[in-house]
């Protein structure tokens, strides 16, 4: 055997030159890059997918804005509506005319006519002179029809001898009995000279009364109250 194979002992195992650099396996050049997979250019824009012309919208027509002018006039108009009618409900009675019947244009009218009224027995002329709407002012006409037709044979009033005096008076002089809306108010006292029959003797009296007499809301004087205060005998036949 020859020595000179041998170093330390072992020979051919130092070193084994095909096994020290494998120069196949140090570098791979052929895996170092791979110029496809770096930008993928077919990727990166696909300029066939930005746009498809045929599933592209039409452009939704502009639908103008409806307009308020309508809207406006009509709310002026029913504002207009409403004032009108509430001024005309307000002045109904002037506009119109009041349903209410009778009454007399001043107070004295009114006092002269319900003796007249009194005198003749006319029922008529003594509903005139109530105000008809108001059940209270019915109430005192009837009454006071009745009285005349009681008192018919009895009494005759001198018409022309009735002395009236008035003055200013305010609502709540009234008894309350009233549902009537009052623009004036007038206080009287009257004195009423009369013939009255009892008892086949024949007395001239002046009859004395006190009352009011108020104005109603569509310009007429009415009789409110009214009562009978003294009674003087002047004579008797």
């Amino acid at each position: 055997m020859d020595q000179n194979n041998y170093t330390n002992g072992y020979p051919q195992q130092q070193g084994y030159p095909q096994q020290q650099g494998y120069p196949q396996q140090q570098g791979y050049p052929q895996q170092q890059y791979y110029p496809q997979q770096q930008g993928y250019p077919q990727q990166q824009g696909y300029p066939q997918q930005q746009y498809y012309p045929q599933q592209a919208y039409a452009p939704q027509p502009i639908v103008p804005k409806k307009s308020k002018t309508g809207l406006v006039i009509g709310i002026i108009i029913a504002l207009i509506l409403i004032v009108a009618g509430a001024l005309v409900f307000i002045f109904r009675d002037k506009i119109f005319g009041s349903e209410a019947e009778g009454g007399f244009d001043a107070p004295e009218d009114v006092l002269t006519a319900f003796w007249e009224a009194f005198s003749d027995c006319d029922k008529d002329q003594m509903y005139d002179c109530f105000y008809p709407d108001d059940s209270y002012s019915k109430k005192n006409a009837a009454s006071n029809y009745q009285n005349a037709l009681n008192q018919k044979d009895s009494i005759k009033v001198d018409i022309k001898g009735i002395d009236i005096n008035l003055e200013s008076a305010d609502v709540d002089d009234l008894n309350g009995g009233l549902e009537v809306e009052i623009k004036a108010v007038k206080a009287f006292h009257m004195e009423v000279p009369m013939k009255q029959v009892l008892n086949g003797i024949t007395y001239n009296i002046i009859d004395v009364y006190d009352g009011y007499v108020f104005k109603a809301d569509n310009g007429r004087w009415y009789m409110a109250e009214m009562k009978e205060t003294d009674v003087e005998i002047i004579s008797a036949d």
